[in-house]
């Protein structure tokens, strides 16, 4: 899997297999593609993903559990890891 960041429209990071699958998460999840999403996503390091998805907060305000951070990055599956704060 592979790690992907967006800052513009709404920031996202995104684990996805390629950058459309990150897209379609975005689209899915964030906000509709006014035909800037691929050009505004860049593909990140797994190191970085983990320190940037480990220092970010709960939708409750607390900080995510460290068996949920390993969780979601061991897993072969597209996931959200942070959306912008305005978006909650």
């Amino acid at each position: 899997m592979k790690f992907y960041e967006i800052h513009e429209p709404y920031y996202a990071l995104i684990k996805a297999g390629n950058k459309e699958k990150a897209r379609e998460e975005y689209i899915s999840k964030v906000a509709d593609d006014e035909g800037t999403v691929m050009q505004e996503m860049n593909e990140v390091d797994r190191d970085y993903a983990v320190a940037r998805f480990s220092r970010a907060k709960a939708e409750s305000g607390k900080d995510v559990p460290l068996e949920e951070i390993l969780k979601q990055i061991k897993s072969d599956s597209v996931e959200l890891l942070i959306i912008d704060g305005l978006l909650l």
